[in-house]
């Protein structure tokens, strides 16, 4: 039932994993290169991710995707009978648990293969078989929310008693129930789930630019060796005890950003589009609302994380002051 987050958690943690091995691995390796960014195969294996961990083979990944691919077909099986017993209940969780597990694995692999480089259309095509599977199976699993939060609650909280594999799953009820209101008809989840990647484009896109098309410039590093920027370097340049280097990694870093301002401004319009569908679609207030309900955190929460750090920022204030000041600037 939460896939689509799973997915999205995937996606975070191999930005923030990505970061962090180019941040300790980019400055041993550009004297290596003259500046340039060095190729995959130029890299010490140490400082690379091994996808055997996760599938030996480009084959075993296969296996698993047919696998995938015939679970579309057995959520079939599951829908009109989850109110029926809690033992048919349970084994669809069950299954759909199964399913959200193989999805991950499927869509890590793929993610982290896509990103050794980006330029292999094998690897892209990969990545986009698993992306479009996951949507198909997210609109075949559509019908269970909805199919749940039509069992009465105290038929669904009996279930939970008299079946002790359920138990487990408790928080999960509460928390589906919490969210009846913004939960669709099968019909409407439905296409709501086959919608996915199309509002998902923008950042597609955007990724695409951001981590493959786009042509940082080159820049005069400590010593006066040309060096190439790129995201990894510029976390590393960040360490620099050189101002006048760190100052122009980071005015090169963003240039490119400033020439395609344009096309930036349309995908960020189209991103704001996409949870403003969402929120509405979900009958939710605000795309504010929208962003926090999943995680049952209430608006006020929000807003007072917000103000309490506005009205205590004075030791930050003091602390940049004091920085100019020993620093001459």
């Amino acid at each position: 039932m939460k896939k689509k987050i799973l997915i999205n958690q995937i996606a975070r943690s191999i930005i923030i994993l990505t970061f962090l091995v180019n941040l300790f691995s980019s400055n041993d390796k550009i004297a290596q290169t003259n500046g340039e960014l060095p190729l995959r195969s130029e890299i010490a294996v140490e400082q690379t991710w091994n996808l055997e961990d996760i599938f030996k083979t480009p084959e075993l990944w296969e296996a698993d995707f047919k696998w995938a691919e015939k679970a579309i077909e057995k959520y079939k099986t599951f829908e009109g009978k989850l109110s029926n017993s809690a033992q048919d209940l349970l084994a669809c969780i069950k299954f759909d648990d199964e399913v959200g597990i193989k999805i991950s694995r499927l869509y890590l692999y793929a993610s982290l293969a896509k990103d050794l480089d980006l330029g292999v259309a094998e690897n892209q095509a990969r990545y986009e078989r698993i992306s479009a599977l996951a949507s198909n199976l997210s609109a075949a699993s559509s019908y269970i929310r909805p199919e749940i939060l039509a069992i009465p609650e105290d038929k669904i909280w009996s279930f939970v008693k008299n079946e002790e594999g359920l138990k487990v799953y408790k928080h999960q009820f509460e928390d589906l129930l919490r969210t009846k209101a913004h939960t669709l008809t099968p019909k409407e989840e439905e296409l709501m789930a086959l919608a996915g990647p199309v509002r998902d484009v923008p950042e597609t896109v955007f990724g695409m630019f951001n981590n493959a098309d786009i042509q940082f410039p080159t820049v005069k590093d400590e010593n006066g060796n040309d060096i190439k920027i790129s995201h990894g370097r510029y976390g590393a340049a960040m360490y620099s005890t050189d101002r006048a280097y760190r100052e122009r990694v980071y005015k090169g870093l963003y240039k490119p950003f400033e020439d395609y301002k344009n096309t930036l401004v349309a995908l960020f319009n189209g991103n704001i589009k996409s949870a403003m569908f969402n929120a509405k679609a979900r009958n939710y207030k605000s795309t504010r609302e929208a962003s926090l309900d999943p995680n049952n955190v209430p608006l006020e929460v929000y807003d007072n994380l917000v103000n309490t750090v506005g009205q205590n920022l004075e030791p930050l204030h003091r602390w940049g002051k004091l920085k100019k000041k020993i620093l001459g600037i």
